[in-house]
């Protein structure tokens, strides 16, 4: 009895075995495709739609608008920072003059001009401002400034839902100690809109362009090789940019002058008559 009941179970195995090895075997035959079909799925499956480059703000005037820089903004300055295994110290400004002429809401040929006077930065310490301005490092009597020109905005793309503030690149040239070279800015700009405080019209924010931007310019490109450069001072300098640019405001013509009546027509009555 104990024997039979061995082998019953041990046929009962067997066939469970087999059952279980040829269970793939008779799927695949029943659909020889098998994973291929989802395989092909993922393949057809069409690729994510990246969102489209923006034209620009999607607030702000329509047509072309001139922006100019607020001298009194709490967030204008243009820093430098110079970093080795020796020294790090770092040069600054709030002093920056310059314009900007664009359609906000089409910024892809908005025209720009900044600049910042060597005399106005400041890296911490007087006697180290007077050799940046002096050769070898910078001729600063005869190119007293260092400009940006603005010639175009590229790759922008929006980060908020109402676009008030996009990625881009800023695509102009730096002139420094007398040489030029062409640079690809990544920077984000915000469209400001005008905000009243207590009710006032003048205490509040201006409306403009706020641009912010950092990068690195080579020492090297701009022929400045003082002294240390590569052991006290960094061959190339971080740049960090802040603006604020408010809305050109167009004053109102005066008012012409009414031209001169005409005298009376008639005669004119002598006296005594």
């Amino acid at each position: 009895m104990k024997i039979a009941m061995t082998r019953t179970f041990a046929q009962f195995a067997a066939c469970l075995l087999l059952f279980t090895v040829a269970t793939p075997t008779l799927r695949t035959f029943a659909d020889p495709k098998g994973d291929k079909k989802s395989d092909k799925k993922k393949k057809d499956a069409a690729p994510e739609k990246k969102p489209p480059e923006a034209l620009g703000f999607k607030v702000g005037p329509r047509d072309a608008s001139k922006y100019e820089i607020d001298a009194a903004a709490d967030d204008n300055e243009v820093t430098f920072t110079s970093k080795t295994a020796k020294e790090t110290f770092v040069g600054k400004t709030t002093q920056i003059t310059g314009s900007m002429e664009c359609k906000p809401r089409a910024l892809k040929d908005a025209k720009g001009k900044f600049a910042v006077a060597w005399t106005n930065l400041d890296t911490g310490k007087p006697m180290r401002n007077q050799h940046m301005m002096a050769e070898p490092w910078v001729d600063a009597g005869a190119h007293p400034e260092i400009v940006f020109t603005l010639d175009n905005i590229t790759k922008m793309k929006a980060i908020d839902k109402r676009s008030t503030r996009l990625k881009c690149t800023l695509v102009g040239t730096f002139v420094i100690n007398g040489a030029e070279k062409e640079l690809k800015i990544p920077a984000t700009l915000e469209y400001r809109l005008p905000k009243k405080a207590n009710g006032s019209d003048t205490d509040g924010q201006k409306e403009g362009v706020h641009i912010q931007a950092k990068f690195s310019l080579s020492l090297k490109d701009f022929g400045i090789t003082g002294r240390g450069v590569g052991d006290k001072v960094a061959p190339k300098m971080q740049i960090d940019v802040s603006l604020f640019l408010p809305i050109a405001v167009a004053e109102s013509p005066e008012p012409t002058p009414p031209p001169p009546s005409d005298p009376p027509r008639g005669r004119t009555r002598r006296p005594g008559r």
